[in-house]
């Protein structure tokens, strides 16, 4: 049973945790911004959930560079929320983004994944 309200509220301690510790949380902000806007999603505030996959996408492309590991599997979940959400146009992109940073990456599981994902949205 999932409570998308609790586990924002959850999200919300931890983003300011990792905030007030700042460079010393590693990778764990932009984590916690990615799982946090997903349960934005869930409940409807798609303008909070999108702020938050955004920054956590810049926060590991700064960290790790925009061609990252981390930068395409936060993009290939930014796609899911966005589809969970019947954005399926914007769901549409971030996979094609996703998925081309997967291919670059020489990642064949990773990119099986992701064009798994984007024939969900066409189906």
């Amino acid at each position: 049973l999932q409570d998308y309200g609790q586990a924002k509220q959850a999200f919300d301690t931890a983003v300011r945790g990792y905030e007030a510790i700042g460079s010393g949380s590693g990778d764990k902000l932009p984590a916690a911004l990615r799982m946090r806007g997903e349960a934005k999603l869930a409940l409807g505030d798609a303008p909070g959930g999108i702020a938050d996959f955004e920054r956590a996408i810049a926060l590991f492309e700064a960290q790790f560079g925009s061609e990252a590991r981390q930068v395409a599997v936060v993009l290939g979940q930014y796609a899911l929320a966005m589809q969970n959400a019947g954005a399926l146009q914007r769901a549409k992109e971030l996979h094609v983004r996703s998925n081309a940073l997967r291919e670059r990456l020489g990642d064949d599981k990773l990119t099986a994944t992701g064009y798994n994902n984007l024939a969900e949205v066409h189906r």
